[in-house]
């Protein structure tokens, strides 16, 4: 029989054994000691979820603001936009003793190497690798290619950096720049950048000619050849920095209204 019930049945006015009033008391004694262990318990555990659940917060919202400064960074950088210039497509290099283009300058976002242009049409031609007339002036191509890289690889390479020759024909007054602003939307922020457009000289071709090197650009519409001449010093010193001979660098028209930069560096 419990205790509870003991107690009920044991009738008014009598008296409750010492011994079990004692029992009674020690056992509510201790449930309540365990339901304090409990509730003590239960408080130190949400406490110490508390923290953790703050500590992941502070550390959330560090992260965010890592990721906020990294983007803002990155998206508040002015945005380039550049018309002409080089690595839009690849520019054709040919030597006057050559049948067959020497070089090619690849376009900007492929391989970054100058490609020998006889093995290249011969990768991408199936038809000229059983051609014999074509083999053998590809022969030749190799042998031009060569000595023209010994002789102008620096300044091909040059040529074909899109930053170096934006600074170039800017530096020297022959391209155009303007500055407008945009705002930008990112994960984290949002901002204002600016957008710089530049319009610059487009080279269009290279060639290793009898008297030396002569890279053929298209100017800016309007562009006079006098501006090109007013130019020449600064072109002499930019190109000075490739090994290339300067002192008889002249610029002249060809038929097409373009501008021929002719170093006149064997001559």
């Amino acid at each position: 029989m419990a205790l509870d019930d003991w107690m009920k049945t044991a009738g008014a006015g009598r008296d409750i054994p010492s011994g079990v009033q004692n029992a009674a008391n020690q056992a509510a004694q201790f449930a309540a000691q365990q339901a304090e262990s409990l509730r003590r318990a239960q408080a130190a555990q949400q406490q110490a979820q508390q923290v953790m659940d703050q500590q992941n917060l502070s550390m959330l919202e560090a992260r965010l603001v890592e990721l906020t400064a990294q983007e803002q960074a990155t998206m508040s950088a002015p945005r380039v936009v550049t018309t002409g210039g080089v690595g839009s497509k690849p520019i054709p290099v040919q030597h006057h003793l050559s049948e067959v283009l020497v070089a090619l300058l690849p376009a900007a976002g492929g391989p970054t190497d100058i490609i020998p242009a006889a093995r290249h049409l011969l990768a991408t031609r199936a038809n000229l690798r059983n051609d014999a007339g074509f083999l053998e002036r590809a022969k030749d191509s190799d042998r031009r290619f060569g000595e023209t890289m010994s002789r102008y690889g620096a300044l091909l390479n040059r040529i074909n950096e899109p930053e170096w020759w934006l600074a170039l024909t800017e530096s020297a007054g022959l391209a155009e720049t303007g500055t407008t602003q945009e705002p930008w939307q990112g994960t984290y922020s949002s901002g204002i950048r600016d957008v710089v457009t530049a319009h610059v000289p487009e080279i269009i071709g290279v060639r290793v000619g009898d008297t030396g090197l002569r890279v053929r650009v298209v100017p800016l519409p309007g562009q006079s050849l006098s501006e090109w001449e007013s130019s020449l010093d600064s072109l002499r010193g930019a190109f000075r920095d490739t090994g290339i001979a300067v002192d008889r660098l002249y610029v002249r028209q060809d038929g097409q209204g373009n501008v021929v930069l002719d170093f006149n560096d064997t001559a």
